[in-house]
Parts: structure tokens; C-alpha cells; sequence
């Protein structure tokens, strides 16, 4: 508080006395100057303001009353009296008092920023940016006004206007970095420019090298571009900031889930969730990750507190079909697939998924529809071979299993005949290995081909051939053996063959070595892998990253005990990585690769 023309010599001794702290004197003598004159507002309001340094609510809220009393039209009144109404609890009356704060003219800049940030959380973002223009009015350099403002700007897609505010923003203040962050998301999402959205957060390093916040979302961005050791530098710096930053923990394990270290990825999610146990991005992500470790019940009971937490959250509801489905619980995914698109009509890797579930419960034409509605959201070439190489699981009849294979059939030339690329990510998203005509009963061999061709003309890094090929075998050794399969485990394919594999390890001439192409674990698997020279689990986010696995190894001979029945073994056979390469019958079909 200033000293006034004109105050009084007692008054002026008690504003000085306030300014300084010494608040029972101040009081004492803005008390005596009430006796004299009970009518003058200045004494009355400084008493209150003072009252409420002190604690003194109720004695506060009764004097900044008598106070507008006074004067009715004294915005700061107003303001204070709203602050002692919302320290109480008394929020609608707070509100009230905020509103009228604002109404006044001039309006009182802080008052109209409340009322912004009220009207914004409950969705009014009309009424938020009146507000937010009313405390501009009276206070044009007010930074937190101009990024409010800016970000509903933005919603409104008023990208130029918001982009301007919220440089006017940080130019008032360097070093606000929810500004910098906010123009960041602005540049590099709604003006798809990541090289200036990228220099901005720079900038924002050096502006406020303490902020989280900033190196969080620089994080984001390098990890965007691929640049993943970066973004986890940022991501660590951030932590170092803030230890309890859920959203790097999370993120950091997105990072460490992408490149196949699932322990390190599980670690980060569960401190995520740990620090906020509301972060349903975290619960989806251990979803997807118990998903990829064969945890089926913790994968469930993750996704399940994800939509929980977030009923609106497409993704988990995405990610729980994708897990029923490999539960062979082809309806309840169906329903899962359905509800994520409800909540995002434009999901193609739902639409697709929804396709695969309508695919194996034999409606063919609402497989058709999903598919196409998955293409016009996103073409992948790997999504049309998937629907050109559709089958019913059980024909109805003769003539329906001919047409599906004469229709097959067709669909693979035209699709050879039109070129095109795919990778093998995509291949693996969306894959298809003409499992259903071994049930046909009929000579599979020129289709399955003709499927294969169609997959090594569409990406042909499947065709890899092992360096090691080309050198004479060393005949000193033993001769080397590799099994590879995802079925080690409780399952026809290792019931059957891990004992003649067992048998093949005990013998001198003979070094086997195990490749499971899964991550279920059970004691079928782990005696085999027992009487193994090593037991290897393939990452199965990459087919090169499990080549140069096997290649390592220089093989003389490549077992796949069953191909056609897991996609990830049935793309991987495509690649020459031993001098032998034979398929055993898990599958009870040719596998058409070359």
C-alpha cells in the first residue's frame, strides 16, 4: 500500500506500519480513524486486507461488505471479498462477488481472470473468453490471460490470433514456460511445422531451464522424430526436475516399450501410475504391454482401469478387443472395437481390427465395410491384401468354398498386377497367412504361392539373405540346429515336437539352439529350453531385429516346426538364414514360401 494526497497523518502512520508487517499497530490506529469517521471506505478496506494477512476470515468478509457498503463500484472490494468467500469454501458466492469484480468499469483484471478460468473448466468457453478479454482490457501485458485466451483461440482453429497472443505472451514474460509449450503443441500439431515448434522449446531451454514442463514436451517431439536416445535425455532431465512427473515416466516407457525392453517399459508405467493413479494413458499402456508378455489377466484388469478412469478413452477399449481376440473371445472384442470407434469415429487401426473380428466370426461383408472404412481413413497396402485374402472360417457349402478361392484368387492378381509397396510393420499390423485353406481339403500349394509372391513383391526386405551364406561352413563343429515357434509352450505344436528336439540336443554331433517367437512361459517350454545350448525369445516388434538374432547364431540348419498359423514365424521364414531351411507339419499345410 502507497501513501495517498491527502490521507490523513494517522491513517498514512497506519498504512506505513502495515507495509512493514507490523500489523496489530496498523489495526489499532486504522480503528481509531474508524471512530472518528465510521463512513470512509479507505480505513475500512485496509482493515479487512489486513484481517485476512491475519487469518481473520469472518471479521474480514463482514468489513470488506461494510467496505462495498461504501462504495458498491470498487472492483478490488469485490475481488477480495470473492477470495475470503472462496478461502471458506462458499464457491457460488464467491463467483458472484468474482462476476461483479468484472462487470465493473474499469473491470478488475485478476476478478475477470478467475471468472475465465471458472467458466473454462466448466466447458464455457464462450463465456471463458469474454472473461479472459474484459481482464485485458485493464491489464493488456496480463501473460496468463493472453495463454488462456490463446489456447481457446486455438480450439476455435483462430490459429493466427492465438499464435500472436501467445508470442505476446512469452515476449511479457521469457520465462513462462507453459506459454512456450503451449506455442510449441500450437506449431507443431495445427501448423504441422515440428522444426519450429522444436526451435521454439529450444528456446524455451534456455528461458526457463528449470521447467519440466519444457523439457517434457522437447521430449515428445524428439521422440516423434525418431530421435529416441534424445527424447530420453529430456525425458530424464525432466524427471530430475520433477521425481514425480507421471507423464515422463510414461512416456519414457512408450520409448522403452517401442524398442522391446518390456521390464524397463513396465517400471516406468508403474511409477506413472504410482505418482497418478488417474493417468489412464499409463493403465493403457500397461494394457498393452501385459498384452505383449502373454499376461492376459493383468492385461485385462489394466485396460479396464484405464476406461474406468477415462470412460471416453477409445484406446483401451481398442487394446482390450485386440486382447479378447487373442483370447479367442472374438465377440466381446467385436463389442470393444465397436465402443472405441463410438468414442473416435476416425480410429482406422479399430476399423481394421473390427474388420479381422467380422472376418473370423464369418460376416464377410461387415469385414468388407470395416476394412474399406479403415482404407479411407489411412491407404496401407498390407490392409488390402488382408481383405483381398479374406476367407469364410466355415464355408456353407461347395460352391461357396470354390468362389472364396477363385475370389482370393483374383484379388491376389489384381494386386500383383498394380505394384506397390508395403513394410513389414504394416505387414505385421494387419496380417494374413491363408490359415483357413487348410480346412478346405483341397491343393493349397499355387495359392499359398501366389500369397507369398504378392508379399515379397509388396516388401521385399522379406527376402533377406544372412551374410553368412556365401562362406564355407567350418566342418569341425558340430552342426548347428535352430527351432524357432511361438508354440514351445502347452501347445499342440511343442507337445509334439519339443521331444524330438530334446532328443536332438542330448546328441555330441548336434548344437540346438531355441528360438520362441513368444513370451508365454510354462514348464513345457522351459524343459525343452533346459536341454537346449541356449534359449533365445525373439522380440517380435521387428522381423529384422529377430533376423540378425538368428544370424548371429550362423546356423546350419532352420527348423520352423509350424508355419502359417503366427504371422510374426510365417514373415520371418521368408528370409534365408540358414543353409537348410525346412517347415515340420504344426500346420498341417505347405507354407508357399520360397
Amino acid at each position: 500500500m502507497n501513501a495517498r494526497p491527502g490521507r490523513s497523518g494517522t491513517l498514512a502512520q497506519a498504512v506505513v506500519l502495515h507495509n512493514r508487517g507490523a500489523l496489530p499497530e496498523a489495526a489499532r490506529l486504522y480503528q481509531r480513524v474508524l471512530r472518528e469517521s465510521p463512513r470512509a471506505f479507505e480505513p475500512v478496506f485496509l482493515l479487512a486486507l489486513l484481517r485476512v494477512q491475519q487469518g481473520d476470515q469472518p471479521d474480514a468478509e463482514r468489513r470488506l461488505r461494510r467496505a462495498l457498503e461504501i462504495n458498491p463500484r470498487h472492483s478490488e472490494a469485490w475481488f477480495h471479498l470473492a477470495e475470503v468467500l472462496a478461502a471458506s469454501g462458499r464457491q457460488g458466492e464467491a463467483d458472484a462477488s468474482y462476476d461483479e469484480a468484472c462487470r465493473l468499469d474499469p473491470p478488475h483484471a485478476l476478478a475477470c481472470f478467475k471468472v475465465g478460468l471458472r467458466r473454462d473448466g466448466q466447458g464455457r468457453a464462450a463465456d471463458a473468453r469474454v472473461a479472459y478479454e474484459r481482464a485485458l482490457t485493464t491489464q493488456p501485458d496480463f501473460p496468463e490471460a493472453l495463454n488462456n485466451l490463446a489456447n481457446l483461440l486455438r480450439a476455435a482453429n483462430d490459429l493466427d490470433r492465438a499464435e500472436a497472443l501467445l508470442r505476446q505472451a512469452i515476449a511479457v514474460r521469457p520465462d513462462f514456460d507453459a506459454a512456450h509449450v503451449n506455442l510449441g503443441s500450437l506449431l507443431a500439431t495445427d501448423r504441422d511445422d515440428p522444426a519450429a515448434a522444436r526451435k521454439v522449446l529450444e528456446n524455451a531451454i534456455r528461458a526457463c531451464p528449470q521447467s519440466a514442463q519444457v523439457e517434457f514436451h522437447l521430449a515428445v517431439l524428439l521422440a516423434q522424430a525418431g530421435e529416441r536416445e534424445q527424447a530420453i535425455g529430456r525425458y530424464e532431465r525432466a524427471l530430475t526436475l520433477d521425481p514425480n512427473y507421471a507423464e515422463a515416466y510414461n512416456n519414457v516407457g512408450v520409448v522403452f516399450l517401442e524398442e522391446g525392453f518390456l521390464h524397463q517399459a513396465q517400471t516406468c508405467f508403474e511409477r506413472a501410475v504410482a505418482f497418478n493413479p488417474s493417468l489412464a494413458e499409463a493403465y493403457n499402456n500397461l494394457g498393452n504391454l501385459f498384452t505383449q508378455l502373454e499376461q492376459h489377466e493383468a492385461a485385462r484388469a489394466a485396460f479396464e482401469e484405464a476406461i474406468a478412469l477415462r470412460p471416453a478413452f477409445a484406446e483401451p477399449h481398442n487394446g482390450l478387443g485386440l486382447l479378447l481376440a487373442e483370447m479367442d473371445d472374438v465377440e466381446s472384442a467385436a463389442a470393444h472395437f465397436r465402443s472405441a470407434l463410438e468414442r473416435r469415429a476416425a480410429f482406422p487401426e479399430a476399423a481394421a481390427n473390427l474388420g479381422a473380428a467380422m472376418q473370423r466370426l464369418g460376416e464377410l461383408d461387415a469385414a468388407r465395410h470395416w476394412y474399406q472404412e479403415s482404407l479411407r481413413l489411412v491407404p496401407s497396402l498390407a490392409l488390402r491384401i488382408k481383405a483381398a485374402t479374406m476367407l469364410p472360417p466355415i464355408p456353407g457349402s461347395r460352391d461357396e468354398l470354390l468362389e472364396s478361392r477363385h475370389r482370393l484368387e483374383r484379388g491376389i492378381d489384381e494386386l500383383i498386377a498394380a505394384g506397390g509397396r508395403t513394410t513389414e510393420y504394416d505387414l505385421l499390423k494387419y496380417p494374413d497367412t491363408g490359415f483357413y485353406l487348410a480346412y478346405h481339403g483341397m491343393n493349397d500349394r499355387a495359392i499359398l504361392e501366389k500369397i507369398s509372391r504378392l508379399y515379397a513383391q509388396s516388401c521385399p526386405t522379406l527376402l533377406y539373405r544372412a551374410p553368412h551364406m556365401d562362406r564355407i561352413r567350418d566342418t569341425g563343429r558340430p552342426t548347428r540346429i535352430g527351432f524357432v515357434s511361438r508354440f514351445f509352450c502347452n501347445h499342440s505344436v511343442g507337445n509334439f515336437f519339443n521331444p524330438i528336439i530334446e532328443h536332438l540336443a542330448r546328441q555330441p554331433d548336434f548344437e540346438v539352439h531355441l528360438f520362441s517367437a513368444g513370451l508365454r512361459q510354462d514348464e513345457t517350454l522351459a524343459r525343452v529350453a533346459s536341454a537346449c545350448r541356449e534359449h533365445v525369445v525373439l522380440s517380435r516388434r521387428s522381423l529384422d531385429v529377430a533376423r540378425k538374432t538368428i544370424e548371429a547364431r550362423e546356423l546350419d540348419v532352420l527348423v520352423y516346426p509350424d508355419i502359417g498359423m503366427d504371422p510374426f514365424t510365417y514373415f520371418l521364414s521368408f528370409s534365408r538364414l540358414a543353409p537348410v531351411q525346412c517347415v515340420l507339419h504344426g500346420h498341417s499345410d505347405t507354407s508357399g514360401v520360397p
